[in-house]
């Protein structure tokens, strides 16, 4: 069985990309019997990556039927290889402009 978990990252600070990451969403195609096992295999992937997790997103398990079409080559890929994870990471400098906007919105005049 295939299960697709979605995580809420932040590297940790001995990650080389802790000044360049604000953070990342990490999408796991994990291969196990349970969604127990899977989920416990994707947390731990996730840490020795290094990285820290800050939020779980979802968490369910798949076919070849309801995986969507962007995602087909990552399901296939965990078919062989057991695990797959694929880190969507954004940049300090977006976290921080961001926040700056978000203060500035509430300003105005």
């Amino acid at each position: 069985m295939i299960f697709l978990f979605e995580f809420k990252a932040k590297p940790d600070p001995s990650n080389p990309k802790n000044k360049t990451s604000a953070g990342a969403f990490v999408n796991c195609w994990i291969s196990r019997k349970t969604k127990s096992q899977a989920e416990t295999v994707a947390r731990r992937m996730i840490q020795k990556q290094g990285w820290t997790i800050v939020e779980f997103i979802r968490g369910r398990r798949i076919t070849r039927k309801s995986q969507r079409p962007a995602g087909m080559k990552y399901y296939e890929q965990a078919l062989i290889d057991r695990e797959v994870l694929i880190f969507h990471i954004w940049p300090a400098k977006k976290a921080k402009e961001r926040s700056t906007e978000q203060v500035n919105e509430g300003d105005g005049e």
